[in-house]
């Protein structure tokens, strides 16, 4: 409780000889004004700890053969055109050796290979730049040929339907084909069915409708051919 010292005064006469109330210094508590809060609220908070970045120098060992590979490349009389091109650079491509963006001679020979088909394709037709990006994609696998990194050859299959089996009248014509046929033809025949021949001696067998059917369609094909031949040899005697 805090009292004035006209309270004290009053208080004292009421007070015995010997006892009497003296005034003290109490410490004053300052309140912070606005000018202080807004201080304290401008302070910027702690920055965060930046994270750990790990940094992978590149492997020289590594990346040597990668920029040997470029500095051939770069030795063509036409490549100065792709030195520091737009679209095209040799320099960029180096640049990016060196900083360890290739793992390897493959990722490195398919960018390259795609810097010249860029150029092909953005290049008008016959011009310098279009020329020598031909030059050059033709001496990139050149280079690349001993290092076995050549382009892949793509390797088509097709696979035709079977033939039809021949009809009962399609076998008759056939037989009667191969019985006039010229006898220097019939060692054509033999090795086309040799496989299906009955016999021994001068004679040999073989049955039409034990032949798959695409034996019996080679056959027919044979059979037609010699016959034209036969017809052209006629027809240029005089026969």
């Amino acid at each position: 409780m805090k009292l004035s010292e006209a309270h004290l005064d009053a208080l004292n006469t009421k007070f015995p000889p010997g006892y009497l109330l003296e005034p003290i210094e109490c410490p004053v508590k300052r309140r912070r004004n606005e000018v202080e809060i807004l201080q304290l609220s401008s302070v910027p908070a702690p920055l965060p700890r930046p994270a750990k970045v790990e940094v992978r120098l590149p492997d020289p060992d590594l990346h040597r053969p990668l920029l040997d590979f470029l500095a051939k490349l770069k030795a063509h009389p036409q490549a100065c055109q792709f030195d520091d091109s737009d679209i095209c650079s040799l320099q960029k491509i180096e640049e990016r050796v060196r900083n360890a963006e290739f793992e390897g001679m493959k990722q490195l020979a398919a960018e390259v290979r795609r810097m010249w088909q860029t150029a092909l394709s953005t290049y008008a037709k016959g011009c310098a730049e279009y020329m020598a990006a031909i030059d050059l994609s033709s001496y990139t696998e050149t280079l690349l040929k001993p290092l076995e990194l050549h382009r892949p050859k793509v390797q088509v299959t097709l696979q035709l339907p079977p033939p039809p089996p021949m009809t009962f009248e399609e076998k008759k014509a056939l037989s009667f084909k191969i019985r006039s046929l010229d006898p220097k033809y019939l060692r054509g025949i033999y090795d086309i069915v040799k496989g299906s021949l009955r016999g021994s001696g001068q004679e040999m067998e073989f049955d039409l409708d034990a032949l798959p059917a695409s034996v019996c369609r080679g056959l027919a094909e044979y059979v037609d051919i010699c016959a034209r031949k036969t017809q052209s040899l006629q027809v240029s005697n005089g026969d």
